[in-house]
């Protein structure tokens, strides 16, 4: 019988069941075992639906229970594979309050990334800063830090340098990410004033890019050139600038100089 309810997912039909029998008692403990592996039942089954509400049975009357680390980390999983993603993000949010590292990983791992792809970057640049510590693969690592540094590049340039300078050193990068990465560096050392530095880290990203990066380089480069009194030489690099690049912005900036 328990076999039967447990497959149908109506374990509180059987304890009510078990309760009208004198001779047999089931302890708290047995209860809270017998309705989390109903629920973990219908989750190994692929059946989210029935899960999430066994999930949330269990949750609401175990408060304190055995496995409410396992419910909440499994119920966050089955409330995103029904489309419940308020659900979810809720429920991983509790796991980050649990005493327990097991769920960190993929609970700050799946806030970062949403939070990321609705361009909040408060939010993402928190949950991937707590992710460094969790991250085991290189891989997730390499995730962490280059969005760290586009989290950070519109928030705080010195941080967003930071990052870039770690992202140069990575495996494998390609010229877009590098051109990206070494832009901010540029940026930081104009802004601290170190412009015989910048302009050689702008060269590299003329080097890498032909689109925004390359155009934002080369209107420093013409910029730094004009600094040293070279009118002629940043005339023509402005009209470089128009010719082979099409970002309005860097070309207009470089029209007004």
């Amino acid at each position: 019988m328990q076999a039967a309810y447990s497959s149908l997912n109506q374990i509180d039909k059987y304890l009510a069941l078990i309760d009208t029998l004198p001779e047999v008692s089931i302890s708290r403990s047995e209860q809270d075992s017998l309705t989390y592996n109903a629920a973990f039942m219908k989750f190994s089954e692929l059946n989210y639906h029935v899960a999430k509400i066994a999930f949330d049975n269990y949750l609401e009357k175990f408060k304190t229970g055995i496995f409410i680390n396992d419910a909440i980390y499994y119920n966050a999983i089955s409330s995103l594979r029904i489309g419940d993603s308020i659900s979810s993000i809720n429920l991983y949010k509790k796991i980050l309050e649990l005493p327990v590292t097991n769920y960190q990983e993929p609970a700050l791992l799946f806030l970062a990334r949403e939070s990321y792809a609705k361009d909040n970057y408060i939010l993402s640049n928190n949950y991937y800063y707590r992710l460094l510590d969790y991250a085991s693969s290189n891989s997730l690592k390499r995730e962490v830090l280059v969005r760290l540094m586009n989290g950070y590049e519109g928030l705080d340039n010195s941080i967003a340098f930071d990052y870039a300078k770690q992202v140069v050193k990575l495996e494998k990068v390609d010229d877009w990410l590098l051109s990206k990465a070494y832009i901010i560096i540029a940026r930081n050392e104009f802004a601290l004033g170190n412009y015989a530095k910048s302009k050689f880290t702008f060269e590299k990203v003329i080097g890498l890019s032909n689109y925004d990066q390359g155009a934002e380089a080369k209107y420093y480069l013409a910029y730094l050139v004009y600094l040293d009194e070279k009118i002629d030489l940043a005339e023509k690099m402005i009209f470089e600038l128009s010719e082979e690049y099409s970002n309005d912005h860097y070309i207009a900036k470089g029209f007004i100089l």
